[in-house]
């Protein structure tokens, strides 16, 4: 469920900044990768969905894990 939830945050995002439409679809012109890195790497700096989710997910493990009044 989540692995479509994020899959469809990302078309969403590709196709408005390709097509400034989020239901029309296009061929992308730059690798969604590339589109990610930092400005200072010659991307645009937008997030990774999935990459920002997982680390997410590991800071909310680690508190649970050090703070046992988290939970």
């Amino acid at each position: 469920m989540l692995e479509i939830v994020l899959r469809q945050i990302t078309s969403i995002y590709r196709n408005f900044l390709w097509t400034d439409d989020i239901w029309k679809s296009t061929s992308a012109l730059v690798a969604w990768k590339n589109v990610c890195m930092p400005k200072d790497g010659g991307g645009l700096g937008l997030f990774d969905i999935r990459a920002r989710n997982i680390s997410f997910l590991a800071k909310q493990l680690w508190n649970i894990h050090l703070k046992t009044d988290s939970v």
